[in-house]
């Protein structure tokens, strides 16, 4: 059984590459496209502001910091990004942006996004300020490999909603076909299951007992 990835390339193949090390058939379908944008923060300057991160691809718009501003970080790939990057984190934590969002201050919220981002946040924080610090796009194809594998039993895996939409757009009636859904985070849960789609948790132990060597040698 094949399972695809549905990250942005460089993702997809890391991930892929990892799973095949551990002896799960999977493919990198690319489903999303990433393009940065230049972010201004200087009207907070000076203002005791909490900058709030949740992707690795926002890294590179966060400015030099304002001493008054918190820098909190979604995720241990977002604060090594950062810190990558020679910026200091005040906080970490996993779970989803509006997790992130309940932890910051009273004041300005300033959330680092996609162009599609920001509502997660602003549930918990209707008064956040949302920067797009990337665009968020659909590729123009998927791969002839993936072509291929669809014609097959394959299982899927999904890490943000705007995946689920892409592929809908690139493969319409793949989503419906496949053998199993995994997801990560709560949005894209929501997405999937407004699609009529329950799917699984994304653990990658559990995927590898699943779709990797035990589980095709007891077919």
């Amino acid at each position: 059984m094949t399972l695809l990835v549905t990250r942005a390339r460089t993702e997809a193949d890391a991930l892929v590459a990892t799973l095949r090390r551990r002896g799960v058939a999977a493919l990198a379908a690319p489903c999303l496209e990433y393009s940065t944008l230049p972010v201004n923060l200087d009207r907070w300057r000076g203002h005791d502001a909490d900058l709030l991160i949740t992707s690795p691809r926002a890294v590179g718009a966060v400015p030099a910091l304002d001493p008054a501003w918190r820098l909190l970080a979604l995720a241990p790939e977002t604060r090594r990004g950062l810190e990558d990057a020679g910026l200091r984190v005040d906080l970490s934590m996993r779970g989803g942006a509006a997790e992130l969002a309940s932890a910051a201050r009273a004041g300005p919220v300033l959330h680092l996004t996609s162009n599609l981002g920001g509502d997660e946040v602003r549930r918990v924080r209707p008064d956040a300020w949302v920067y797009p610090a990337y665009i968020t796009a659909c590729p123009e194809s998927l791969p002839a490999p993936v072509l291929e594998a669809v014609k097959a039993p394959y299982e899927l895996l999904f890490f943000s909603p705007s995946a689920v939409r892409h592929l809908e757009h690139l493969l319409p009636g793949a989503l419906a076909a496949a053998q199993r859904v995994w997801w990560f985070g709560d949005t894209t849960r929501v997405e999937l299951a407004a699609r009529g789609i329950t799917g699984v948790p994304w653990k990658e132990d559990l995927a590898v007992a699943a779709l990797g060597p035990a589980a095709n040698q007891t077919g």
